[in-house]
Parts: C-alpha cells; structure tokens; sequence
C-alpha cells in the first residue's frame, strides 16, 4: 500500500520553504553547460595527468557528464570569493594593474594557440613597477588548512592542477613569481608565494603542445593517446563510460565522487603518521615524568600530578603545561 504525500497549502510557510529549494535548484541546474574548447585551458592542465581526458576535453566534449547542480552552487561561491578577495587587496592599499588578462601560450614551432586561460588579476608591488599575477582561490576548510606552502598544492589532485596554471602564467607573461590567494570562505585569506619554476613551465608548456598535436591525429582518423595507468583518475573523469572504457575493474566497489570526502580522507591519513608519533612520544614523556614528584618544571613546561579514579580504580594523571598559554601540552 501506498500513500501520497498531501499538497501543501498555499501561502503556508511549509509550502514556501519547499517552493525556496525548488526554485534554487531549478536556477542552479539552468546554469549548467556544456561548452566546446578549442584549446586546453590552463585551469585544467597537469603534465602528469591523463591526456587521453585532455584530449576528449577538445574532440568529444558534448560526451562528459555536465557538472552536478550542487557543485554549480560552489563553483558561484568562488567567484563571489573572488570579487571578495580583490576588493580586499585593494582595501588594504595594493593596486590591482588589470583584471580577468587573456592568457595564450603558442607552439613554438606552428605558432598556433596551445593553451589559453584568464588571469584573476595583476597586482603591483609596492616600491617597484612590477605587477604579478595574482588568483584567488577558495577551498573547503579542510583543505585551506593543509595548505601553507607552495608545495602543499601538491598533496590535492585538483589543487595540484593551480601549480601548472600559475608555470604558465609565469612564462607566458614573463614574471619571476606570483601568487594565489587563497580563502577557506570563511573570512580567512592567505597568500601562496609561487616562483618561476623554468623546467616545470616547460613541462607544463610541453604538455600543452601534445595535447594539441594529439587532437590533430585524432581529428584525421588517429587513436587516441593511451589510457591512463591510474585507475583513480578514471573514476573521477566526466567521460569515463561515456566516451571512454577503460579497462579497469571495480569489482562491486562503490565509487564515490565526491572531492571534498577525498580531501578530508587524505587529510586523515596525512595526519595519521604523525599523531602515531605524538602518542608513542607522550607515552614516553609520561612515563619519565611519573617517576618523579607531584610538581615538576622544565624549561618553559609545568608538570603536576594528580591522583585520579577512573573506571579501572585510581591512577595518576600527568598535566602538562606551557608557562604562558595556560592549557595542556
């Protein structure tokens, strides 16, 4: 037996908050498109990534599965960021030189365009009349969090992509360095200091150039380039069992596309190895410290112990304090 849920009437806050999500999801699944590219975008360029996907971006695009309506909603979040981020620069006293600047890079045999790309915008240094490229860049939380260096762009598959994006940008434009601008979307912002890497941006300008040359043998009746030898890039790809068949076998697994949950997943096990340290280092400390009386200083570190009950009967209990923070160590 079955029942249908009953209309709701008309004018009732009920009915206004279930015509609210209808409609926002209705605006969001109307902005997603799908849209021919006649180069590959610097955005989405990674030399150690799959071409056969850069190669299906340009000869098969109509195929990729469109991106989901809620990621739509994030994506509308970055650009706010953005903006946000820009005005906040200016805010502080920079001069942003230019905004949304075309970016091409060319074969450098046929001349032709191999990669193009908008940069967010150029900011001057102050005392000088060099302005570097500057991109804004929001992330989950999580994410912002684990990124403090240039080099922990590389720890995220799809941040790892920013590091390409800002070599060419950098050889394209001829600048010693740049920088991301980074926002948890949370009100916090932080600069990543990015430097002209020469050999990188010629992998990255390399990488470009294949891609092109590849479509063009694909385009006269040509194979496409090999499948990739990592399965994961498959199961997040917007063609995999559409355009393209790899052979790799899942046996019965659920995969799961979802990049933040693979962030937070790679975050555990990033902080995994060191919080195993952590406890075989305080069971040590704990162990000295229990040898010897109820108040102890060293260095900057307060000890004290106490006796404690717990549900095995009483024990002693190590409180460790850094002099100036009041909290445990």
């Amino acid at each position: 037996m079955t029942t249908s849920t009953p209309a709701l009437p008309a004018g009732s806050p009920e009915a206004f908050v279930e015509d609210l999500r209808a409609r926002r999801a209705d605006r969001l699944q109307g902005l997603v498109r799908l849209f021919p590219r006649n180069q590959p975008i610097a955005s989405d360029i990674d030399p150690d990534s799959c071409m056969r996907r850069q190669v299906l971006e340009l000869v098969e695009w109509q195929k990729k599965e469109p991106i989901p309506a809620d990621r739509q909603g994030r994506l509308q979040a970055g650009d706010d960021a953005e903006q946000r981020g820009l005005k906040e620069l200016r805010e502080m006293g920079y001069r942003v030189t230019k905004e949304q600047v075309p970016f091409e890079l060319l074969d450098r045999r046929t001349k032709e365009p191999v990669l193009r790309g908008k940069i967010d915008a150029f900011v001057e240094i102050t005392g000088t009349r060099l302005d570097v490229p500057v991109e804004a860049k929001s992330m989950e939380p999580h994410v912002y969090d684990a990124i403090d260096t240039v080099e922990d762009l590389s720890f995220f598959w799809w941040t790892k992509k920013y590091l390409s994006q800002m070599q060419a940008y950098l050889i394209g434009y001829e600048r010693p360095w740049g920088l991301f601008w980074l926002t948890n979307l949370r009100g916090d912002w932080k600069p990543i200091l990015v430097r002209l890497d020469y050999a990188f941006a010629e992998r990255v300008w390399s990488y470009a150039e294949n891609i092109v040359a590849a479509v063009k043998d694909y385009r006269a009746g040509g194979p496409p380039p090999p499948f990739t030898r990592d399965p994961t890039e498959c199961t997040r790809c917007p063609f995999f069992g559409r355009a393209c068949q790899p052979p790799i076998h899942e046996e019965g697994a659920t995969v799961i596309e979802d990049e933040y949950l693979e962030a937070a997943l790679g975050n555990r096990f990033r902080l995994e190895q060191p919080a195993a340290e952590f406890r075989t280092l305080d069971k040590r400390i704990k162990e000295r410290l229990l040898l010897g009386p109820e108040f102890q200083i060293c260095g900057p570190f307060v000890v004290h112990i106490t006796d404690r009950r717990g549900r095995e009967g009483m024990y002693r209990h190590v409180d460790i304090q850094k002099v100036g923070t009041g909290r445990p160590e």
